[in-house]
């Protein structure tokens, strides 16, 4: 039971404070060394690369050579200090990360001719000993690295393979002169070839869709400009039509809505086809340049996803009432086929976001990949929607998946044991806001697919009721609420039934955090701005938040709108957008009320503190296990009996793992002191980032009385005048200030 709504609090610049932090290594000669027998192995070593990139296929204008470097064991490629000595100072640019003393280089003509006078002679200049001192080994990226292991069965056993082949930027992609030149050329190999479809990605490579003779999988991957082959996803959209409950053919909107002052969500999907007036739910129909009209035409897995996305849970009972309620008003997508592949998917949504986002904060992309995800690296969509949630400041929801394992199980805990119940791609991108579904009772369905994520990351992110199917392939089994494309009122079940309650409710949150929290900022791109603080808030008020350590079969857990959006009497919520640099350190304080200390009592915890902090990086898919390109490290600390910070860590650094984008942990005190407790952020990126790269974060906390005796800690915080809304005054770093404008929109 709500007791009497609040507003969160806002965390103001007023209440921080910066620090520099140091980090520098100095790289120095190794001692006692032979460098002059190293230079001969560097020099040989490098020669046979030289040798072995001269022989191709293809001939492609101005490419780099491309090449594997590996330092000695225990050096760290991502120090930033050996990063520049090693790579950037000489002209080596960075194509992949393989571990953590490994990288795929690449250097022009020019300078490999330098290289290899310079590896020659290097013990002459302490300087290039404090570099090729440390270098183990040069050696050329071997075909069968390259080669993904499930193709190596599927090579022997099939005549022709499906594959993505990710090839590196080692020429302009934008140069359709030379990019054309190489596909004619693949085409010319390989005849029988469809054409091939190909895609930009956002980490410097290509993307190109082929289906080749197994034989030719070995010589493929032997040139010099191949970085992976992988297998080619398919994405498809499961629909599972029980029956007709009665046509819809005369439904009614309820008049007391606005349709155009809701919130927006882009459904992506084969189109959008509701019953009588519901179709005004339905702002417009996006068409793809060039495209004229849908490409499948179906709309039978869109309509019963928007059905969901835009009215909810109860549509019988809306039927019954004879007006239908909308929640959200969508932008219908239809560039969904039955079989939609990767690399196709990337360059159409891609563009469907540049064109869309200034409009629409949250998108709906109701597919998956038939198989789970690979600890290998991010899945090609999940990392190109990761992508487009950093470029454009927007929220992607995506269902976990669903799986088929419970017609083989007979109870759960045999089904999520199975690695076949992982989740399945887009929804393993790190950014992207992933749906489980759950019965009514809140247990998780028998075909929901499961965490952990990529890197042992917070998957999924949230749950919703999307029906349950007995196991052991028996009947029955509980359904949603959907309606079809021939309006009728229909029963379905799967992930992609949760998901779209999850994009109404985050569109929804997003829409209140533009017109609160995010109206008074410094921040240009409010939009931006309110599509994070969204997501952070559905995770940090989800009903497993609490729940130690993280619940990977339900993520966060259900949300409940009023609770995500308002604070109680005896549980107030800080929330705080801002951006952080690189060795920038900041503390943020928040008030841990006294009249608490009324209610401490020894060996009985009487107060709870949950941190929730969410941030936003680039990536590079290429580099595998090293997929971020910065993440924002935390540290809590409370006040003691003599007012000062004392460290309050869970331990083994739970929910506070590094390279992971969500730090989230919840801590029960018995014996604590009231005032100002802090929690400080720290950006840690890559040596490829520049320094004034900028990362955005939200940080969201809870000082929660669960003693029972609910006592009112919200007024002591809210009579401070220090993070009440109404009264907000943004202070920056350089103190210039920004008060809300009343006619602001």
């Amino acid at each position: 039971m709500m007791k009497k709504n609040k507003p969160h609090f806002q965390i103001s610049d007023q209440d921080t404070f910066e620090r520099r932090a140091k980090h520098r290594l100095i790289p120095k000669p190794k001692e006692n060394f032979n460098y002059e027998e190293h230079s001969d192995n560097l020099g040989r070593e490098f020669h046979a690369v030289i040798a072995s990139s001269n022989k191709s296929m293809f001939t492609i204008p101005n490419a780099e050579t491309i090449f594997k470097l590996q330092l000695d064991e225990g050096e760290k490629i991502e120090q930033r200090g050996r990063y520049e000595a090693i790579f950037t100072d000489q002209g080596l640019t960075v194509r992949a990360i393989l571990g953590e003393s490994e990288a795929i280089v690449s250097s022009t003509e020019s300078n490999v001719r330098r290289l290899a006078r310079q590896i020659n002679d290097y013990g002459k200049s302490e300087r290039e000993r404090a570099v090729w001192d440390y270098v183990q080994n040069i050696s050329p990226f071997s075909p069968a690295e390259k080669i993904d292991t499930s193709l190596a069965n599927a090579a022997s056993s099939s005549k022709n393979i499906d594959i993505n082949v990710i090839i590196a930027g080692v020429w302009d992609f934008h140069n359709q002169e030379q990019l054309q030149m190489l596909l004619d050329q693949l085409k010319d190999k390989f005849p029988e070839q469809p054409e091939i479809e190909t895609a930009e990605l956002s980490d410097d490579t290509l993307s190109a869709h082929m289906i080749i003779p197994s034989s030719a999988l070995a010589e493929l991957a032997n040139e010099n400009f191949v970085l992976a082959i992988e297998p080619n996803d398919y994405f498809v959209g499961e629909a599972t039509l029980v029956d007709k409950a009665g046509s819809l053919a005369n439904a009614k909107l309820n008049d007391d809505i606005d349709i155009e002052k809701l919130p927006t969500v882009a459904i992506i999907d084969d189109g959008i086809k509701l019953p009588g007036d519901l179709q005004a739910a339905v702002k417009y129909v996006y068409r793809l340049p060039n495209q004229l009209e849908e490409i499948s035409g179906e709309a039978n897995h869109g309509t019963r996803v928007a059905s969901r996305c835009i009215f909810g849970e109860d549509l019988e009972k809306q039927a019954k009432l004879g007006a239908f309620t909308p929640k959200v008003q969508v932008i219908d997508v239809p560039i969904m086929s039955e079989r939609n592949s990767a690399t196709d998917l990337v360059k159409k949504i891609r563009q469907v976001v540049k064109d869309l986002h200034d409009e629409c904060a949250t998108f709906l992309f109701a597919y998956n990949a038939e198989v789970p995800f690979t600890q290998k690296s991010v899945s090609l969509l999940g990392a190109e929607l990761d992508s487009l949630i950093y470029e454009y400041g927007v929220n992607f929801v995506t269902p976990t998946g669903n799986h088929k394992l419970r017609n083989r199980y007979q109870s759960m805990s045999d089904v999520i044991s199975d690695s076949g119940a992982r989740i399945s791609a887009p929804a393993d991108g790190l950014l992207i806001t992933s749906v489980g579904s759950i019965s009514q009772s809140g247990d998780l369905s028998t075909f929901s697919r499961v965490g952990t994520g990529f890197n042992e990351s917070m998957k999924p992110g949230l749950v919703y009721p999307g029906g349950n199917l007995p196991l052991n392939n028996e009947n029955g089994g509980e359904f949603v609420q959907v309606t079809d494309r021939e309006g009728f009122l229909t029963r379905d079940s799967g992930t992609s039934f949760s998901s779209p309650l999850a994009a109404a409710d985050l569109a929804i949150v997003q829409a209140y955090c533009l017109n609160t929290f995010a109206k008074a900022q410094l921040y240009k791109d409010r939009n931006r701005t309110a599509s994070f603080e969204a997501k952070a808030l559905m995770y940090h008020r989800g009903s497993e938040a609490d729940t130690m350590p993280f619940n990977s079969q339900i993520g966060f857990g259900e949300t409940n709108i009023e609770r995500v959006l308002s604070s109680d009497n005896d549980n107030a919520t800080y929330i705080r957008y801002g951006t952080l640099k690189r060795k920038q350190v900041l503390t943020v304080k928040f008030l841990v009320p006294k009249v608490l200390e009324s209610i401490r009592k020894r060996g009985v915890a009487s107060l709870r503190v949950a941190v929730t902090v969410v941030d936003f990086p680039s990536a590079r898919r290429i580099n595998g296990k090293d997929y971020l390109d910065g993440y924002v490290d935390t540290s809590f600390h409370s006040v003691n009996s003599k007012g000062n910070a004392q460290t309050r860590n869970p331990s083994a650094k739970q929910g506070r793992q590094k390279w992971t984008n969500i730090h989230h942990f919840s801590e029960d005190f018995n014996a604590y002191q009231s005032g100002d407790w802090e929690l400080t952020l720290e950006y840690y990126s890559r040596p490829s980032i520049p320094d004034d790269d900028e990362i955005d974060y939200v940080v969201l906390i809870s000082v929660e009385d669960i003693s029972g005796n609910n006592v009112d800690l919200y007024s002591e915080i809210e009579a401070t005048n220090r993070f009440n809304i109404e009264n907000f005054i943004a202070v920056n770093h350089e103190g210039k200030l920004y008060e809300e404008d009343e006619n602001d929109e």
